[in-house]
């Protein structure tokens, strides 16, 4: 009888545990309007988290929900794995829908990196797919394509690390390259944060 006992006390306790710990795995819904970016899909996982970080910092200043990064939520590494983000090839728009409306966010963002080159001049092409979670969870999908090869990127570049470019026949009256932006030329990670802006530039268009 002790021993029966002993069996349905420890049941009874490991039950409580268990569905204890299920509810703390779970994240806390957002209690305000709020944007989920999505670490971007991307072989490199470095490239992936600079792209991403870039992203939701100039995101915070172009939308009016609260901008938050699944990256920085813990109960969600396991569903932010790739292959529950890609189906057929493609963004998995009903496995993202699941993430966002389980902790209740008011859209959500998630980007494709289709090409990552890390070579002289950098290039990148991406999907991006904002997903209203509101009635019917419609989607806008854009493409994005970067080169510094292209002109305009290069000067766009030049803009945002603070850098100008010198005269295509390196003029004497046009203020050459400075150091910066030399460096940043052959900078990945300059390269990523510039993707991430050009990505939040896309995503302000897809909204108003």
């Amino acid at each position: 009888m002790k021993l029966f006992k002993y069996i349905t006390i420890t049941i009874i306790t490991a039950t409580i545990v268990s569905c204890s710990t299920k509810k703390e795995d779970m994240p806390q819904p957002f209690d305000t309007q709020t944007l989920l970016v999505i670490p971007p899909i991307c072989t490199e996982a470095k490239s992936s988290e600079t792209i991403g970080r870039s992203l939701s910092h100039h995101l915070t200043s172009i939308v009016s929900s609260d901008t938050r990064y699944a990256g920085d939520i813990p109960q969600l590494k396991d569903a932010l794995k790739k292959e529950n983000l890609v189906t057929d090839g493609q963004i998995n728009g009903d496995e993202i829908t699941r993430i966002g409306s389980a902790i209740r966010a008011h859209e959500i963002v998630c980007v494709r990196l289709i090409s990552l080159s890390s070579y002289p001049p950098q290039r990148a092409t991406a999907v991006i797919m904002l997903r209203s979670l509101e009635g019917n969870n419609s989607s806008k999908v854009s493409t994005l394509s970067l080169s510094l090869n292209d002109v305009e990127n290069r000067k766009e570049f030049a803009d945002f690390v603070k850098g100008q470019i010198r005269g295509p026949l390196g003029d004497r009256f046009v203020k050459k390259t400075n150091v910066n932006l030399e460096a940043a030329m052959l900078s990945n990670s300059e390269f990523n944060r510039y993707i991430g802006y050009k990505i939040a530039m896309s995503i302000k268009r897809m909204k108003y």
